[in-house]
Parts: structure tokens; C-alpha cells; sequence
């Protein structure tokens, strides 16, 4: 039987094809928007701080049934009590920088 730790370590990442795909870690992404790149970090307030990013993650999902991966923004518009989805962002057009601060805790 896996200790909840072990449990945790392992809901935190994906296998696809051979690749490992870690959830829960992103800390942010750099979309290419044409000539110039966009960056969405977690905690970051946009839109004249309406909107808080609140999570970034990679739709395993979505991944599975088309072949392609992307990336989910979510956010809490206008300081309201839910989280809703903002933005998709297909995995070809950003880059995922990940947490470091969370490996001493998964060691």
C-alpha cells in the first residue's frame, strides 16, 4: 500500500509516449504571440487586477484524444468565489517554466 506522499508524487505526473509530464508544477508560461511573447504566472492579476491567475495546467485529457498537448489558465474573475477557465494555449506555442520549490517536498 502507497503512503499518501507516494500517492501525491505519483498524481503529479503523466506518462505519454515515454514522456514524463508533471501536473500541478507549472509556474507559470511564455506564450509566442507573434512578434513577441506573452508571459501568464500563477498569482499574477491582470486586466487592471479584475482577474487572478491562479493555476496553469497541462490537459493530459486533451493531450490523449487529439495527439497534441495545451495548456489551461485559470482564473477567479472580479474577485468572485470560483475558479473559472481563461485561456487555452496549445503546447507548440508556449513554454511551461515549473516550480522548483516544491522538489525538497517530493523527495
Amino acid at each position: 500500500m502507497l503512503s499518501i506522499r507516494e500517492e501525491w508524487k505519483q498524481s503529479l505526473v503523466h506518462q505519454k509516449n515515454g514522456e514524463m509530464i508533471e501536473q500541478g508544477l507549472i509556474r507559470k508560461v511564455i506564450v509566442t504571440a507573434g512578434d513577441r511573447d506573452i508571459t501568464y504566472v500563477k498569482g499574477q492579476t491582470i486586466a487592471g487586477g479584475t482577474i487572478k491567475i491562479v493555476d496553469i495546467t497541462f490537459d493530459s485529457e486533451y493531450a490523449e484524444h487529439f495527439g497534441e498537448g495545451r495548456y489551461n489558465i485559470y482564473v477567479i474573475p472580479n474577485n468572485n468565489k470560483y475558479v473559472r477557465l481563461w485561456k487555452s494555449i496549445p503546447s507548440n506555442k508556449c513554454v511551461p517554466e515549473y516550480e522548483l520549490s516544491i522538489e525538497p517536498q517530493l523527495k
